[in-house]
């Protein structure tokens, strides 16, 4: 109840359980004013800001488990019952959502993308019938060398003779992270990709190709 009026609320963790709360509102099978939709299984205590455990499901049940009966055993449940946080609002924060409160605890975010762009063309070949080839930029792929790959293929191509034959593009990404770096030459992907298996894949690709050309 707030202010005499009745509030109907449901929290949900997991995106199985919300879509079978959304299902059951859309059906008009239950009401609520407000649905706190937590999408990591079992809320924030199976998020990734946790230990990682080896046998995951059951690390989860018992930290949850340990959660809220810590949670029984504590005086203060909601954060505006704390004396401590009101002394800290009446000292140093001023008012409860009040310009200086929002200055000091809220933060503005940015892109920290190295490329504005999805892709960055960094060579194009210039006969009509090209290789495209993709090297993926993101960061776990960065770490893993893909920048040193970038160069090692941009001048073997050029030494090569063969930079009018291929496009090659800095790119995000193949939703591969784990296993960077990740570049794809014509339709073929290649992760925990070297300098050694791309060059080749680029030289039978080349060759696909200039066999096609002669037939």
């Amino acid at each position: 109840s707030v202010a005499g009026v009745d509030v109907r609320l449901a929290v949900v963790h997991g995106l199985a359980n919300a879509r079978r709360v959304a299902e059951q509102v859309k059906a008009k099978e239950c009401t609520y004013d407000l649905i706190e939709v937590m999408t990591c299984p079992g809320g924030c205590i199976g998020g990734a800001g946790q230990p990682i455990a080896r046998d995951r499901a059951d690390a989860k049940r018992l930290r949850a488990k340990g959660l809220y009966a810590t949670d029984k055993m504590l005086e203060f449940h909601k954060s505006q019952e704390n004396h401590m946080v009101a002394e800290c609002y009446a000292k140093h924060l001023g008012n409860v959502g009040g310009e200086k409160a929002h200055h000091l605890l809220h933060t503005g975010y940015r892109s920290r993308k190295r490329i504005r762009e999805t892709e960055l063309d960094l060579l194009n070949g210039a006969n009509a019938k090209k290789l495209k080839v993709d090297v993926c930029v993101g960061t776990s792929c960065m770490v893993r060398g893909s920048q040193q790959l970038l160069h090692q293929l941009i001048r073997y191509l050029e030494e090569h003779g063969l930079q009018n034959d291929i496009d090659i593009k800095a790119t995000f990404c193949f939703e591969r992270c784990g296993r960077g770096p990740t570049i794809s030459v014509g339709d073929t992907v290649i992760e925990k990709c070297t300098f050694e298996k791309a060059c080749k894949a680029l030289d039978k690709e080349l060759e696909k190709m200039k066999i096609s050309q002669q037939a």
